[in-house]
């Protein structure tokens, strides 16, 4: 797996590019261009007839690269990385607004080149890359413990709703209750103050009916 096509482009116009092997990139890339956002600086991946093509766009110049799905995303970005890098650090990019079509070759060919054979072949770059898929493998396996710890945060979300509501329920009928038995309570007492006043009364009508009937009252 390599990295078949790289460029560096001013909106429509390909200031330098370097290609490995066969394919209809520069037909690609053409009609591509045109189409790419240049106002903020950004990483995005485009996919054509079974290539990816890689575009870091800074400063108003694009960076791209392309190169099989099976090479992943991040070699690819890596390259494009260092690319900006060397291209900003020298008097190119001071030349490229007012640049030709394909001005820079004899100048930053070669480095093209150069970084598109290191980063397909270098033996770094291969650790790198079973680096970052075990890292993506880490983040999969996190991913899913996420997801499962947000299912369960639903469920306990769901469960503590319901003990909310039997709280709620268990609150407003402990209330009722507490307002029954003060309710009762008077009731009994009035019950019992009204029981106490008959018996008070009959104990009174008797006691006069003895004293009447025994000529202790005229």
């Amino acid at each position: 797996m390599t990295i078949a096509y790289s460029l560096v482009a001013r909106g429509g116009t390909i200031l330098v590019s370097h290609q490995i092997g066969d394919g209809s990139f520069q037909a690609i890339v053409h009609s591509m261009l045109p189409n790419i956002p240049l106002r903020h600086s950004s990483k995005t991946t485009y996919t054509s007839e079974s290539q990816l093509f890689h575009v870091s766009v800074d400063n108003g110049l694009i960076y791209l690269c392309s190169a099989a799905p099976e090479f992943g995303r991040f070699i690819p970005f890596a390259f494009l990385n260092e690319i900006q890098k060397q291209f900003s650090s020298g008097s190119l990019v001071a030349r490229a607004p007012e640049a030709r079509e394909h001005e820079f070759q004899r100048d930053f060919e070669p480095i093209l080149a150069a970084q598109m054979e290191y980063f397909s072949t270098s033996k770094d770059v291969d650790k790198v890359t079973k680096l970052q898929s075990q890292v993506n493998d880490v983040k999969e396996v996190m991913q899913e413990n996420i997801e499962k710890v947000l299912q369960r945060g639903d469920k306990l979300e769901d469960l503590e709703s319901k003990a909310y509501d039997l709280e709620t329920s268990s609150s407003t009928f402990r209330n009722h209750s507490r307002q029954v038995r003060k309710k009762m309570w008077w009731k009994n007492k009035r019950m019992l103050i009204i029981l106490v006043l008959v018996v008070i009364a009959v104990i009174a009508v008797i006691t006069l009916v003895i004293l009447f009937s025994t000529g202790v009252l005229p």
